[in-house]
């Protein structure tokens, strides 16, 4: 209640108070007047004291998976909260409705807990919160109404299938595997020590192991190729010219997130360049290429929230100085079509002495695409139930 009204109404509790002449009455208006007071600073009490927080494990959903989100309502008064009610907004994407209501009561200097669950039902990023809250006294009179900035970013990855026959190149590294060309040993595995001989590098010479035995002795190391994959992923609106354009456009993103998983799986460096629109802005996503789980983690999150592009072509992202290839990286072209243009420029990333793999996919096979006789791996993709099968072209 506005203050002038709480002062207009004590006014007219007074008046009545000095004037009326029953003692009955006279109390009655003394108490509604104390009690009408008391009201009032309570109300504000509860609103000065009260705050809303949400906590969650986590803030990164997978499609078909649910999380939850609680949130603690924290009483800071002294005197207990008789009732009040609390609602919380959630995209109609990660939950079953728009607003969830909450009603209760808060013991002094205690908190309340609230949650509900929210299911991953769409790739994407999307958000929940505010909260509001409504309070009323319990005369009826004095009310307020809070908004609390509990929002949150959740993302929903996309889905991820198995990929039953994974197209490895003979020279492309398959987890850590054993090579005996000395030219590819890792230095950073090291397998034992031997004697130093005439001709040995005297880089890999051990010098704590030889100064304790006063005869030098040199690491050996295991040997293993160090090559990482390039996930190249066209999201170019006119190479989806055909029916169930966004069908097609998440199938390509779920081929790339499984292309993702496998090699994570596989301990493999990987990177990602994508074409596509991120927030309503064309843009190129080129990621650095490295391994392990925060890795993987940034590579989903890149991917769930790409949308297909309207103005960038995908020969446009295929240039040699933006992708910045180590010598020997795999790339696996995720592509419905390709072009004359694009496909000048992976024979040029070819020539650059990389492995070039085609997995093509969309309504039927585009035979053009069959391009093993120029040095390519070409797939066509098909998701059956939980796994991709990859038919070659």
């Amino acid at each position: 209640m506005k203050t002038g009204k709480l002062v207009l109404i004590g006014f007219i509790l007074l008046l009545n108070f000095i004037l009326v002449d029953f003692p009955a009455a006279k109390i009655i208006i003394a108490m509604a007047f104390v009690i009408g007071l008391f009201a009032y600073f309570y109300t504000r009490g509860v609103k000065k004291e009260l705050s809303v927080k949400r906590y969650m494990d986590t803030e990164k959903v997978f499609m078909g998976l649910s999380e939850d989100t609680a949130l603690v309502l924290n009483n800071g008064f002294f005197l207990p909260i008789h009732a009040i009610i609390m609602h919380d907004t959630a995209d109609l994407n990660i939950s079953v409705q728009q607003m969830h209501y909450f009603f209760m009561s808060v013991d002094p200097l205690e908190t309340s807990l609230s949650n509900y669950q929210l299911y991953g039902r769409k790739r994407g990023k999307y958000h929940v919160g505010p909260t509001r809250i409504k309070f009323t006294d319990f005369m009826g009179i004095n009310s307020f109404s809070l908004e609390y900035d509990t929002v949150k970013d959740i993302i929903v990855f996309p889905n991820i299938y198995l990929i039953t026959n994974m197209p490895f190149k003979s020279l492309q590294p398959y987890g850590s595997i054993r090579n005996n060309l000395r030219i590819f040993e890792d230095p950073t595995l090291i397998i034992g020590l031997k004697e130093y001989q005439y001709g040995d590098e005297i880089k890999k010479i051990n010098w704590k192991v030889s100064a304790k035995y006063d005869k030098f002795y040199i690491n050996t190391y295991q040997p293993a190729i160090s090559a990482g994959s390039m996930i190249v992923l066209n999201l170019y609106d006119d190479d989806y010219s055909f029916r169930s354009r966004e069908y097609y456009t998440e199938h390509a993103i779920e081929i790339t997130a499984s292309f993702v998983r496998q090699l994570f799986i596989y301990r493999q460096e990987v990177a990602l360049a994508a074409n596509c629109t991120i927030d309503r802005e064309d843009t190129k996503v080129i990621s650095e290429i490295n391994k392990g789980e925060a890795h993987f983690t940034r590579l989903l999150t890149q991917l769930s929230v790409m949308e297909s592009t309207k103005n960038m072509p995908f020969q446009n992202l295929l240039d040699p100085s933006a992708l910045n290839l180590k010598w020997g990286t795999c790339m696996y072209v995720i592509t419905p079509r390709l072009n004359e243009a694009s496909l000048y420029k992976l024979l040029e990333f070819r020539r650059s002495g990389h492995n070039i793999t085609i997995v093509n996919f969309g309504p039927e096979i585009v035979k053009d695409l069959s391009l093993w006789n120029v040095g390519f791996q070409s797939f066509f993709a098909e998701i059956e139930g939980n796994l991709i099968n990859l038919l070659r072209i």
